[in-house]
């Protein structure tokens, strides 16, 4: 004789198919943005750092542009800059192919060039994009002629956090004439032409 197959009554929610409850489901988006915050933390350093990256590779390849416009042009004398350009953006379209070689990652200005560019007539004011001010320097030639090789010609001052500007110590990205591309850190008062 056969018996008949006898249906069993389901003991919870989910057996019977009717998906997660409430509290479930917040519990569980909970615990995925913890999850999330967690490996956001994780990963802000190394963001950091990619971009801290990027800018130290512009500034070499915008090193070695300057070095090839001064092959072409000469060194010359203070009277031409020791045969640096007036202006950085000079450099495009011949000696750098793009137009992003002028910006850092972390600057959201939107100013064409990112980076401080540290070559000025000795009668002209000198304008400094972080803080948008010009102020009176010291003559460039005399700078130039003292740490020639060691002159920052180009540094990268955004890398630094507000706290960081306003009381130090500042983190720039600074390429010297010889074509050194270094991490100083500096006071907040520091001139860029003094790191």
């Amino acid at each position: 004789m056969r018996h008949p197959i006898q249906k069993v009554a389901p003991t919870s929610c989910r057996q019977a198919g009717h998906g997660l409850t409430l509290i479930e489901t917040v519990v569980m988006l909970g615990v995925v943005a913890l999850l999330g915050a967690i490996i956001f933390a994780l990963l802000s350093p190394v963001r950091e750092r990619t971009r801290q990256a990027v800018c130290a590779s512009h500034l070499h390849q915008l090193g070695q542009a300057l070095a090839l416009y001064r092959a072409d042009y000469g060194m010359g004398g203070c009277q031409s800059a020791y045969g640096f350009p007036p202006s950085v953006q000079r450099l495009y379209p011949r000696y750098v192919s793009t137009l992003d070689l002028f910006r850092c990652p972390n600057d959201v200005r939107g100013y064409p060039v990112s980076y401080v560019y540290q070559v000025w007539r000795d009668t002209d004011p000198v304008y400094v994009p972080v803080t948008g001010s010009t102020y009176s320097a010291p003559p460039w030639c005399q700078l130039f002629a003292r740490r020639s090789d060691d002159y920052p010609i180009m540094a990268d001052p955004h890398h630094a956090t507000p706290q960081e500007r306003r009381f130090g110590p500042r983190l720039w990205f600074v390429l010297r004439t010889d074509g050194r591309v270094e991490r100083v850190l500096s006071g907040p008062t520091v001139p860029s032409w003094g790191l």
